[in-house]
């Protein structure tokens, strides 16, 4: 396994909260897009689905080249022609898509993209989760899950493109 230099992108969230040139808009964009790349290959080259993508397990090369992430922690990946293991719940259940925690469908690579929207949301709010109250318990973001529609970056001084 290779050392990545830059330590993972929750760290990276973390740091931004005292230097917040360190994800700014730009950057964030170039994050996002080199995830979303690693996340393509793992779907299409790899033919996997990842299940517990999270700030934690994208790792960071070069602290000074967002384009250097890497995914990590494949423990509870599979492989997409696995369909009954496609069916199992597992992952962090802070980043779990609905499919996951209310086990409605077969899960596919729709819960790794599901993912990538609350760490942007993260990265993009240096922090914050778009659903999750400090102080809240597993059985209330449940509940709030059942009523989720969509992410809202209104309030948090970000560009209209962001």
């Amino acid at each position: 396994m290779q050392y990545a230099n830059g330590g993972t992108v929750q760290d990276l969230i973390r740091a931004s909260r005292k230097d917040p040139t360190l994800l700014d808009e730009e950057k964030c964009r170039v994050l996002l897009k080199n995830i979303l790349l690693g996340i393509q290959h793992i779907h299409k080259t790899m033919e996997m689905v990842h299940r517990d993508l999270k700030p934690s397990n994208i790792v960071i090369d070069d602290p000074n080249d967002l384009s250097s992430v890497r995914i990590a922690d494949f423990g509870l990946a599979v492989k997409l022609k696995d369909r009954s293991e496609l069916l199992s719940t597992c992952g962090t259940l802070i980043y779990q898509s609905p499919e996951q925690i209310f086990g409605t469908t077969k899960q596919g690579r729709s819960v790794d993209i599901f993912a990538i929207g609350f760490i942007l949301y993260e990265v993009l709010t240096r922090g914050k989760h778009p659903i999750l109250l400090k102080g809240e318990d597993k059985q209330a973001y449940r509940q709030k899950m059942k009523g989720f529609t969509g992410l809202n970056l209104e309030g948090h001084g970000l560009s209209p493109l962001a």
